[in-house]
Protein backbone atom coordinates (compact mmCIF):
# COMPACT_ATOMS: atom_id res chain seq x y z
CA UNK A 1 0.00 0.00 0.00
CA UNK A 2 1.16 3.55 -0.95
CA UNK A 3 0.01 6.51 1.64
CA UNK A 4 0.68 9.69 1.45
CA UNK A 5 0.82 12.13 4.66
CA UNK A 6 0.43 15.54 3.71
CA UNK A 7 -0.68 19.02 5.75
CA UNK A 8 0.85 22.16 6.76
CA UNK A 9 3.76 22.08 9.08
CA UNK A 10 2.77 20.71 12.43
CA UNK A 11 -0.09 18.96 11.58
CA UNK A 12 2.02 15.14 12.65
CA UNK A 13 2.66 14.37 9.19
CA UNK A 14 6.18 12.43 10.54
CA UNK A 15 5.01 11.59 13.85
CA UNK A 16 1.73 9.97 12.42
CA UNK A 17 3.73 8.39 9.35
CA UNK A 18 6.18 6.60 11.81
CA UNK A 19 3.47 5.31 13.51
CA UNK A 20 1.17 4.36 10.55
CA UNK A 21 4.43 2.52 8.87
CA UNK A 22 5.44 0.64 12.01
CA UNK A 23 2.02 -0.41 12.86
CA UNK A 24 1.25 -1.55 9.24
CA UNK A 25 4.84 -3.10 8.56
CA UNK A 26 5.57 -0.81 5.77
CA UNK A 27 8.73 1.41 5.05
CA UNK A 28 8.57 5.77 6.10
CA UNK A 29 9.88 7.98 3.88
CA UNK A 30 9.95 11.79 4.93
CA UNK A 31 10.66 13.75 2.20
CA UNK A 32 12.08 16.78 4.09
CA UNK A 33 14.92 14.27 5.38
CA UNK A 34 15.45 13.31 2.02
CA UNK A 35 15.81 16.61 0.76
CA UNK A 36 17.93 17.72 3.78
CA UNK A 37 20.08 14.53 2.71
CA UNK A 38 20.64 15.24 -0.66
CA UNK A 39 21.55 18.88 -0.20
CA UNK A 40 23.75 18.19 2.86
CA UNK A 41 22.28 20.69 4.49
CA UNK A 42 19.15 21.48 6.82
CA UNK A 43 16.23 23.27 5.17
CA UNK A 44 16.65 26.42 7.49
CA UNK A 45 19.86 26.41 5.29
CA UNK A 46 18.53 26.04 2.32
CA UNK A 47 16.01 28.29 2.75
CA UNK A 48 18.69 30.86 3.76
CA UNK A 49 21.16 30.24 1.46
CA UNK A 50 19.07 29.61 -1.83
CA UNK A 51 15.65 30.71 -1.41
CA UNK A 52 12.17 29.24 -1.19
CA UNK A 53 11.99 28.79 -4.97
CA UNK A 54 15.27 26.48 -5.09
CA UNK A 55 13.85 24.40 -2.06
CA UNK A 56 10.75 23.96 -4.21
CA UNK A 57 12.60 22.61 -6.88
CA UNK A 58 14.43 19.96 -4.67
CA UNK A 59 10.98 19.38 -3.35
CA UNK A 60 9.97 18.35 -6.40
CA UNK A 61 12.51 16.08 -7.52
CA UNK A 62 12.12 14.35 -3.96
CA UNK A 63 8.34 13.69 -4.82
CA UNK A 64 9.48 12.59 -8.48
CA UNK A 65 11.52 9.85 -6.92
CA UNK A 66 9.14 8.96 -4.52
CA UNK A 67 6.28 8.08 -6.84
CA UNK A 68 9.26 6.49 -9.66
CA UNK A 69 9.54 3.81 -6.99
CA UNK A 70 12.69 4.07 -5.67
CA UNK A 71 12.06 3.94 -1.96
CA UNK A 72 9.93 0.75 -2.75
CA UNK A 73 6.77 -0.33 -3.44
CA UNK A 74 4.66 0.04 -0.43
CA UNK A 75 5.44 2.50 2.15
CA UNK A 76 4.10 5.71 3.94
CA UNK A 77 5.45 8.84 3.07
CA UNK A 78 5.52 12.48 4.81
CA UNK A 79 5.88 15.63 2.49
CA UNK A 80 6.88 18.64 3.81
CA UNK A 81 3.95 21.42 4.23
CA UNK A 82 3.83 23.21 1.16
CA UNK A 83 4.26 20.18 -1.59
CA UNK A 84 1.17 19.92 -2.36
CA UNK A 85 0.63 23.35 -3.49
CA UNK A 86 2.48 22.54 -6.83
CA UNK A 87 -0.13 21.22 -9.16
CA UNK A 88 2.01 18.66 -10.50
CA UNK A 89 3.07 17.30 -7.30
CA UNK A 90 -0.31 17.26 -6.28
CA UNK A 91 -1.29 15.38 -9.18
CA UNK A 92 2.09 12.45 -8.75
CA UNK A 93 0.83 11.97 -5.32
CA UNK A 94 -3.02 11.63 -6.22
CA UNK A 95 -1.73 9.07 -8.98
CA UNK A 96 0.60 7.35 -6.62
CA UNK A 97 -0.82 6.83 -3.69
CA UNK A 98 -3.83 7.31 -0.87
CA UNK A 99 -3.62 11.06 0.34
CA UNK A 100 -3.95 11.56 3.79
CA UNK A 101 -3.96 15.10 4.58
CA UNK A 102 -3.49 15.98 8.39
CA UNK A 103 -5.12 19.15 9.53
CA UNK A 104 -4.60 21.55 12.54
CA UNK A 105 -6.15 24.02 14.27
CA UNK A 106 -3.78 27.17 13.78
CA UNK A 107 -3.47 27.51 17.61
CA UNK A 108 -2.21 24.19 17.65
CA UNK A 109 0.34 24.51 15.29
CA UNK A 110 1.75 27.12 16.69
CA UNK A 111 1.72 25.32 19.63
CA UNK A 112 3.73 22.36 18.04
CA UNK A 113 6.41 24.60 16.16
CA UNK A 114 6.50 28.04 17.70
CA UNK A 115 8.05 30.35 15.17
CA UNK A 116 11.94 29.05 15.34
CA UNK A 117 14.22 28.89 12.61
CA UNK A 118 13.62 25.48 12.18
CA UNK A 119 10.65 26.45 10.23
CA UNK A 120 11.47 29.06 7.65
CA UNK A 121 8.14 30.04 6.85
CA UNK A 122 7.59 30.87 10.30
CA UNK A 123 10.94 32.35 11.29
CA UNK A 124 11.81 36.04 11.22
CA UNK A 125 9.19 37.45 12.99
CA UNK A 126 6.11 35.63 11.35
CA UNK A 127 2.85 36.61 13.51
CA UNK A 128 0.14 34.41 14.44
CA UNK A 129 -1.73 36.31 11.80
CA UNK A 130 1.07 35.32 8.85
CA UNK A 131 0.67 31.82 10.00
CA UNK A 132 -3.00 31.82 9.76
CA UNK A 133 -2.68 33.49 6.27
CA UNK A 134 -0.13 30.78 4.81
CA UNK A 135 -2.72 28.19 6.30
CA UNK A 136 -5.77 29.86 4.08
CA UNK A 137 -3.63 29.82 1.49
CA UNK A 138 -2.50 26.47 0.99
CA UNK A 139 -6.29 24.96 1.85
CA UNK A 140 -7.83 24.18 -1.52
CA UNK A 141 -4.55 21.98 -1.92
CA UNK A 142 -4.70 20.79 0.93
CA UNK A 143 -8.57 20.01 0.34
CA UNK A 144 -8.09 17.52 -2.65
CA UNK A 145 -7.02 13.95 -0.46
CA UNK A 146 -8.61 10.93 -0.19
CA UNK A 147 -9.14 11.62 3.78
CA UNK A 148 -8.49 14.62 5.73
CA UNK A 149 -8.10 14.18 9.67
CA UNK A 150 -7.86 16.65 12.33
CA UNK A 151 -5.12 15.64 14.83
CA UNK A 152 -6.11 18.92 17.13
CA UNK A 153 -6.09 17.53 20.74
CA UNK A 154 -6.01 14.15 19.50
CA UNK A 155 -3.40 11.25 20.11
CA UNK A 156 -1.12 10.18 17.70
CA UNK A 157 -2.48 6.42 18.43
CA UNK A 158 -6.12 7.69 17.64
CA UNK A 159 -4.85 9.61 14.43
CA UNK A 160 -3.50 6.39 13.70
CA UNK A 161 -6.70 4.08 14.08
CA UNK A 162 -8.71 6.97 12.02
CA UNK A 163 -6.34 6.57 9.02
CA UNK A 164 -6.36 2.23 9.19
CA UNK A 165 -10.03 2.50 9.89
CA UNK A 166 -10.20 4.36 6.67
CA UNK A 167 -7.97 2.16 4.42
CA UNK A 168 -9.39 -0.86 6.33
CA UNK A 169 -13.03 0.32 4.68
CA UNK A 170 -10.94 1.11 0.91
CA UNK A 171 -9.91 -2.10 0.93
CA UNK A 172 -13.30 -3.37 1.17
CA UNK A 173 -14.81 -1.65 -1.42
CA UNK A 174 -12.31 -2.70 -3.74
CA UNK A 175 -12.26 -6.15 -2.94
Amino acid sequence: MKIVLTGFMGTGKTTVGRRLARDMGLKFIDLDEEIEQGAAARISAIFREHGEVHFRTLEGEAVTRLVSGVYGGDVVAATGGGAVVSDSNRAALRSWGVVVRLAASADEIRNRVGGGAARPLLSDGKTQEDMEKLLASREDAYRDCDLSVDTTGRSVAEVVADIKEFLRKKAARTS
